[in-house]
């Protein structure tokens, strides 16, 4: 800017100049705070989605172990039943425990799958956005500066 004033030698410059040093002042607030905006709401969809995908982790874990708890309890029960077959009661429990590790790998699976396209693509149009509003006040600031200056 310290240039530009050199070269405003008239009332009408200096008007112009301060009004483009506003503007540009303004435009850089703009685009630092839509940057912002978008960078806080990036993080907190990422922060939203891990604690979902830790909250899923958790409750298949707790479900798993549940189902596991209950054939232990079941083969428990049906041992102390008189008359008990051991090799069934000792494949119904190995049927149950192998159903909910199947039930919990499934479960485990999908909750690995987390994605972040549309947060990274909602961002990077924020980013662009602000850019080219950014590029667009500045081009207009220097078109009504070079107009002023009579360029």
């Amino acid at each position: 800017f310290v240039r530009l004033e050199a070269q405003a030698d008239t009332d009408a410059k200096k008007l112009a100049l301060t009004a483009f040093q506003q503007a540009v002042n303004a435009a850089v607030t703009a685009r630092r705070a839509a940057i912002d905006a978008a960078a806080n709401t990036f993080h907190q969809g990422v922060d939203g989605a891990v604690n979902a995908r830790q909250q899923a982790a958790e409750v298949a874990s707790q479900a798993f172990k549940k189902a596991v708890a209950d054939a232990l309890a079941k083969a428990k029960t049906d041992c102390a039943a008189a008359g008990a077959d051991a090799a069934a009661v000792k494949e119904t429990y190995r049927a149950s425990v192998t159903a909910a590790r199947e039930i919990f790998n499934t479960a485990r699976q999908a909750v690995e799958k987390m994605s972040l396209e549309t947060l990274n693509a909602a961002r990077k149009a924020a980013f662009q956005k602000a850019a080219d509003d950014f590029k667009a006040a500045m081009d207009k600031a220097r078109a009504d500066l070079k107009a002023a200056f009579g360029e």
